[in-house]
């Protein structure tokens, strides 16, 4: 696996993600994780870029905020998440509540 996790966040929440849960989780522990805006390959598409990611993970975060029920891509990421999780029979999700 190339990540150790991958976050699900809404872009309402990316300051926290970034400053708060990635300096702790990457910076004090050197874990290694993948969020959207930094690591989706360029021209690629999307979707592929979330199943793939997902897929390369051993972890998935999802940070529970009223910001991500509103957001369609976090609802696509959070059923790509669970599907593989089942597909796969190797993720674990783990809620995240702000």
């Amino acid at each position: 696996l190339h990540y150790d996790f991958f976050v699900i966040h809404s872009a309402k929440d990316a300051e926290w993600v970034n400053y708060t849960l990635l300096s702790k989780l990457e910076g004090e522990h050197c874990l290694k994780g993948c969020i959207a805006d930094r690591d989706f390959q360029l021209g690629e598409l999307v979707l592929n870029n979330i199943t793939e990611s997902i897929k390369q993970s051993a972890k998935v975060l999802i940070i529970l905020t009223p910001n991500l029920v509103q957001s369609r891509w976090c609802e696509y990421e959070m059923k790509t998440a669970f599907h593989v999780s089942v597909e796969m029979g190797t993720k674990s999700v783990i809620p995240v509540l702000l």
